[in-house]
């Protein structure tokens, strides 16, 4: 069986390359077939719509995003995930992908690692974050509680003037919502 050709056509002449394309692409290396793709790629973000996306990771990657709660970088973390398991995997079976020497095969082992390692950083830190903001409703409770303490040791009359002050600042905080008088 021969090799599969370049499938490239020269802009000067109007021809299709003669060389021969490389393993798994449709074009040689001359015209982009060793260009890397997918996790493999320094452009790559993630892969939640990518169609590069292995179908040989899409298992890895499905469970990996399940086993996180709700967070934000979840889905890349899971992409990443996946990368590094099926490079683990090429590595343990000795099949390197496009003639890539074990070396440079650790190499990128290691790089998906640190990659992971700054990922879950982020992570880490919009985690605590989120942990240190009040949402609309517990912001709302605070105001509740607190109008509900004045009302036990404040005199009516100055009562009347903190909730109306109350009720104003949460007008223009945007939290406005039901409060309790």
């Amino acid at each position: 069986m021969s090799p599969r050709k370049c499938n490239a056509k020269s802009k000067r002449t109007g021809k299709r390359c003669r060389a021969n394309a490389v393993r798994g692409r449709n074009v040689c290396y001359h015209h982009g077939g060793a260009t890397p793709r997918g996790p493999a790629s320094p452009h790559w973000r993630h892969g939640r719509y990518s169609r590069l996306l292995p179908s040989s990771m899409a298992a890895d990657y499905e469970e990996s995003v399940s086993s996180f709660d709700n967070i934000s970088l979840r889905e890349e973390i899971g992409v990443l995930d996946a990368h590094l398991a099926q490079l683990v995997a090429d590595l343990h079976d000795g099949s390197e992908p496009d003639h890539t020497s074990p070396r440079r095969a650790w190499q990128a082992v290691l790089a998906a690692i640190e990659r992971r390692r700054r990922l879950c950083d982020t992570e880490r830190r919009l985690m605590e974050a989120a942990r240190n903001y009040l949402d609309r409703e517990q912001a709302l409770f605070i105001v509740n509680r607190i109008l509900a303490i004045l009302r036990q040791h404040v005199s009516p009359e100055t009562l009347s003037e903190v909730a109306s002050e109350f009720e104003l600042l949460v007008a223009d905080s945007g939290l406005a919502g039901p409060t309790t008088r």
